[in-house]
């Protein structure tokens, strides 16, 4: 059973929730409702926390769930956010493919060919490279 916790006593939390639900909502014309999970284990390190900002930013810059982009789905934009997860994860936040492969429900393998495929990508000069230094922006303000 998931514990519960109220909101109101975690007042900085519950403004990022908030807004993340603001953004998503004006990116996809959708309205989203966010919910969070408290662990066991306590605060997140800055690599884990760094990890899910990158999920957030690579599901809203392809307006989709981490659920539709960890699916056994082939669709092109699906698989293109995972290759810009793969790629930025990697070389960008230094990830290992065994920590992306579980990320994704996939074997680190598949990491590393994501990783390369985009990495081809923006040698070819492909579309998703603007996509990938607008998160690479975004990650180094937030850092």
């Amino acid at each position: 059973m998931r514990p519960t916790i109220q909101m109101e006593a975690y007042p900085l939390i519950y403004r990022v929730i908030a807004d993340a639900e603001l953004k998503l909502t004006d990116l996809t014309g959708l309205v989203v409702k966010l919910e969070m999970t408290v662990r066991d284990k306590g605060v997140l390190t800055k690599g884990e926390a760094d990890k899910i900002r990158l999920q957030m930013m690579v599901c809203s810059e392809f307006a989709m769930s981490w659920k539709s982009l960890v699916c056994r789905s082939r669709i092109r934009r699906i698989v293109d956010a995972r290759k810009v997860y793969c790629y930025l994860g990697i070389v960008v936040l230094g990830l290992t493919t065994v920590e992306i492969g579980k990320d994704l429900r996939r074997d680190h393998t598949s990491a590393i060919h994501l990783r390369k495929a985009c990495s081809n990508l923006i040698e070819t000069n492909d579309p998703i490279t603007k996509i990938i230094d607008r998160i690479k922006t975004k990650l180094y303000e937030e850092v």
